[in-house]
């Protein structure tokens, strides 16, 4: 198969496996996020654990403090090597299509990967954490598009290492781990049996990554989870999920979306969950300031990894997390995102 297709395939298959189960495809109504809070302060550690001040009634508040001396920053890039001012081609071949199971049969299509609206400068701003659903669905695109741009502008300008070099600085700015490093930038080096060699190395790491990147958010949200601030607050949305008229969500229970397990992990027993209900966690946790407090033991969890594993925390912020925990508004990766 075309090298593009299984790309698209598993670079889209994992972005969606990296953002936990997604929201039903029917849903609809108000987008997951929204600036209705204030930012929360980088958060306070205080008795030897991550805190957000006194417990809430009904909102938590978090408690300034100074920033840390050293702030986490993604694993240093090459310099771009593309000008600001050159703009970025079009690709000149037709949308990525991606076979489904069964295609060919009667009523199965291949499905064709939309283009973001501004081509593919889009594709270097998706960022698995902060993006929406639709933006997150320009990955595969994005992918066939990227390869074009990298074998048109680096391919043949030298050795195979010139080549790669020339990939590297021209993905550089791309935001998300797996459309700047796995696969796209071997797709510059004529060689094939250097390119096929680039493309495993790309592989094996990504499968590193994503196995990291897992555990690691498995334990944060776990912090996150059994913080007091963000219990109280937890307390607050399943009290107002209940008088909308639905089923009270189970105590201590994570988001289902914000869940993030390996494709063959299992996730938590919770019962059917309508639209309906997944919008009414969603705005009551606005309401009550539950994401705002989840977001402010999430910078301290990755504060806190910084100094004492950074190696852990490496993949998440390599994927732009602090972007989406730094502006305003609950982070999207928290939200019901449309």
């Amino acid at each position: 198969m075309n090298i593009k297709i299984v790309l698209a395939a598993i670079i889209v298959l994992t972005l969606l496996v990296a953002c936990g189960p997604a929201a039903p495809a029917s849903q609809a109504g108000q987008g997951g996020g929204g600036s209705e809070q204030a930012k929360a302060p980088t958060p306070t550690k205080q008795d030897g654990g991550p805190g957000v001040g006194d417990v809430p009634t009904p909102k938590p508040t978090a408690t300034p403090k100074a920033p840390p001396d050293v702030v986490p920053t993604a694993t240093p890039k090459p310099e771009p090597l593309r000008d600001p001012n050159d703009p970025l081609p079009e690709p000149t071949t037709p949308p990525v299509v991606v076979p489904l199971p069964g295609d060919g049969e009667e009523g199965v299509d291949p499905r064709v990967f939309e283009a973001p609206p501004n081509g593919i400068a889009g594709c270097y701003s998706i960022n698995i954490y902060a993006s929406t659903v639709q933006e997150l669905d320009y990955a595969g695109w994005c992918v066939d598009a990227l390869l074009q741009d990298v074998s048109a502008n680096c391919a043949g300008i030298g050795t195979s290492a010139d080549e790669l070099r020339c990939a590297q600085q021209r993905l550089a700015d791309v935001q998300t781990y797996f459309l700047r490093e796995v696969g796209t930038p071997c797709a510059a080096i004529s060689d094939p049996v250097d390119r096929q060699e680039c493309s495993d190395e790309s592989t094996g790491a990504a499968e590193t990554h994503m196995r990291t990147l897992w555990s690691t958010w498995a334990d944060i949200l776990s912090s996150v989870d059994s913080d007091a601030d963000v219990k109280a607050a937890h307390v607050a949305m399943a009290d107002c999920v209940e008088q909308r008229g639905f089923a009270r969500p189970a105590p201590g229970a994570s988001i289902a979306w914000q869940e993030s397990k390996p494709p063959d992990a299992e996730r938590t027993e919770r019962g059917e969950q309508s639209v309906a209900q997944y919008e009414a966690i969603d705005k009551c946790a606005k309401e009550v300031g539950l994401y705002v407090a989840q977001e402010t033991v999430w910078l301290s969890e990755i504060y806190r990894l910084h100094s004492e594993d950074p190696e852990a925390v490496r993949p998440l912020i390599d994927n732009g997390i602090l972007t989406a925990l730094e502006a305003d508004g609950p982070a999207l990766f928290l939200t019901l995102r449309k």
